[in-house]
């Protein structure tokens, strides 16, 4: 407690004060050295303790290093024989087909083990761009030997139509550039036990968890012959080699392993004409599928669906898919016991409707689903015969109006479904009347059918119309009793709705125009409706929305709740695709949702891309006079049609005509 001293100071309180001020100050010295001392003395013995307990953990890590080493040599997987591993190995491979490369990466027993097994990596899943190198190609079919039969499938991203050279990189051994690993649920066609993995080299497919392939830690040194020389204006040394007369050199070189091949890509590249490099015998061959995305610009040459030899190739092919890539309609490959057949054809590519027809004739007797897509048909040079394709279930047509009579000549007694994008010319109702009639219980046993929709094409072109704004004739539909799905595409459909959600007289012109005496339901077996770019008559929006979505709604709900008629009930519709479509309110869509499976698309205009025109010199005369002659000029895209003439300018590169040459 402060000392009591009179106010105002005397002498003696100021020297009393002046004293004591001495006194403190000195009493504070002392503890502030005090103090001084211990802190040195607990940061000594903190920085003992730390050194000790330092220590303490450096031997409790040691110890636990000695743990973890001896628990996992006494771990029961260490006494599993290397056989009984290459089994568990084999049945992970036959969910996961690149299991072999995290499988390589546990230790070096099992790294060993993985290496000597050529069957984990018989099956290639790779992603990749052309700026990628193509070690991984060669390292794969290293590793998988030189006897397994192989399971190849490349997609192959190009992202700029521009050289697609890879950069050069000094390495000290041949090793795995870095990847990434994903599973894929449903990403390859095709029967599967579990998920389906691809190696990508970017992160652009679904939402996955990757897991990062290291690169092997020991050298694998494998040394096949060089591929031949590429010679390009401006092109330097190896690093700058195209990726596809790399690639597809090396793949090329294994096509007697091949039992599967599959190589989809989305544009033109700069090494397209590698693919040259797929010639020659594959006695193992079951699927080949070669498809682009969008046409391109082919150089001439010869490969395996250009070879007319007299020698089967592939003898045992049984599926062929060839989509916006050059093919001869005599070729080999044609003339094998096709189960499935998908051709489309290049935009440029004119083919007589006869050769169509050999086509199909040549493997009558297998096929079990047809897909043709041909842009430009000529009229057949000879006359066409009724061919009966006695196991086909699925037949998608699509393109030139000609192939309705294509359509005409098949017999197809057990397809189940059909789908037809052609050009508007004939009647629909006409096609499938004369396919019915030369197919007896057509009818009762289709169960799906598409109507310009671009349904069951892995790569859709803008589905054509039948129609294009007349009234179609639903008629058909009453005589296809077991029908499950209808998609309906780029045509007015109020009969069509008004007749799926009422059956009898009194529900309106629609049920009466189709159903006529009969007063039943019509496709009482319809789970699942599609409508594409479909609007009713009216031309006022607010009204389009009342009779188009109305009316859709109505066959919801009635078909949900209905009784039976003339002894028919319909099932309720399951699943409902509407794409393309204008207007559709959030109310009526929230509805829907509750109601039904929904698919929904909203429309969204086509831009329309300006082109600028250099004529060459020597044609320019010529030129002016065929343009005063072109009438009817429709723009879609990437593509002009000129009445008759097709000219495309995909990526630059004309089909058609030779003095009219597109500049951006």
């Amino acid at each position: 407690m402060l000392p009591l001293r009179p106010d105002p100071p005397t002498e003696h309180s100021l020297a009393e004060a002046r004293t004591v001020l001495t006194q403190t100050k000195q009493s504070q010295d002392a503890l502030s050295a005090q103090i001084s001392t211990a802190e040195e003395e607990l940061a000594r013995m903190v920085r003992d303790a730390e050194s000790a307990i330092a220590v303490m953990r450096a031997q409790k890590s040691a110890y636990q290093d000695v743990i973890n080493h001896t628990e996992a040599y006494l771990a029961p997987i260490r006494r599993v024989p290397h056989e009984i591993l290459r089994e568990m190995f084999y049945c992970c491979f036959e969910d996961n087909p690149l299991c072999a490369w995290v499988l390589a990466s546990v230790s070096t027993v099992w790294r060993n083990l993985v290496l000597g097994m050529p069957r984990l990596w018989s099956k290639m899943r790779l992603q990749t761009t052309p700026s990628k190198a193509p070690e991984t190609v060669r390292l794969w079919l290293q590793r998988s030997g030189s006897t397994v039969p192989l399971d190849i499938e490349i997609h192959l991203r190009v992202k700029q139509p521009s050289s697609d050279t890879y950069p050069s990189r000094r390495r000290s051994g041949l090793s795995s550039p870095s990847e990434s690993l994903y599973a894929v649920p449903g990403y390859f066609p095709g029967p599967s036990t579990g998920p389906q993995y691809i190696l990508t080299t970017h992160g652009t497919l679904p939402p996955a968890t990757p897991f990062i392939i290291s690169s092997p830690s020991s050298p694998d040194i494998w040394a096949p012959p060089s591929p031949p020389p590429f010679s390009r204006r401006g092109s330097r040394a190896d690093g700058n080699t195209p990726w596809g007369f790399v690639a597809l050199y090396y793949l090329a070189e294994q096509m007697s392993r091949w039992e599967r091949f599959v190589f989809k890509y989305d544009r033109q590249f700069s090494s397209i004409s590698a693919l040259k490099y797929i010639t020659g015998p594959a006695p193992l061959l079951k699927e080949f599928d070669v498809s682009a995305s969008e046409p391109a610009l082919y150089p001439d040459w010869s490969w395996l669906p250009m070879s007319s030899s007299s020698i089967q190739p592939a003898p045992k092919l049984e599926y062929l898919t060839l989509q916006h890539v050059p093919f001869s309609w005599s070729a080999s490959v044609f003339q094998n016991s096709l189960r499935k057949l998908t051709l489309r054809a290049l935009h440029a590519s004119s083919f007589p409707l006869n050769q169509i027809f050999y086509i199909l004739q040549e493997t009558a007797g297998t096929l079990e689903s047809v897909s043709l897509h041909f842009m430009n048909v000529l009229n057949p040079v000879i006359p066409l015969a009724n061919l009966t394709l006695p196991r086909v279930k699925m037949l998608s047509v699509g393109g030139h109006y000609s192939l309705s009579n294509l359509v005409e000549h098949l017999v197809l007694p057990e397809v189940e479904e059909l789908n037809f994008d052609i050009e508007a010319r004939d009647s629909i109702e006409e096609t499938l009347h004369t396919l019915a009639a030369n197919t007896p219980g057509l009818n009762a046993g289709l169960k799906h059918l598409s109507i310009a929709y671009g349904h069951g094409w892995g790569l859709v072109d803008p589905p054509h119309s039948y129609y294009q704004g007349s009234v179609m004739n639903w008629h058909f539909l009453t005589e296809m009793v077991v029908l499950e799905s209808l998609r309906i595409g780029g045509c007015h459909v109020e009969l069509l709705l008004n007749a799926l959600s009422h059956p009898d007289e009194e529900a309106g012109t629609g049920a009466v125009a189709i159903n006529g005496a009969n007063n039943a339901w019509i496709c009482p077996q319809l789970q699942t409706l599609g409508l594409r770019n479909c609007s009713g008559h009216t031309e006022a929006w607010a009204k389009i929305v009342q009779d188009t979505w109305g009316k859709v709604v109505q066959v919801i709900e009635n078909r949900a709740t209905a009784s039976m008629v003339a002894g028919v009930k319909p099932v309720p519709v399951k699943a409902l695709e509407l794409l393309e479509s204008q207007g559709l309110g959030i109310d009526v869509l929230g509805w829907l949702k509750k109601k039904v499976s929904l698919t929904w698309t909203e429309y969204e205009p086509t831009p329309i891309r300006s082109v600028h025109y250099v004529v060459r010199p020597n044609l320019r005369l010529w030129s002016e006079v065929l343009m005063r002659r072109l009438t009817g000029l429709i723009i879609n895209s990437e593509y002009l049609i000129f009445s008759n003439l097709f000219v495309s300018f995909s990526n630059c590169s004309v089909f058609s005509h030779p003095c009219i040459v597109p500049v951006s």
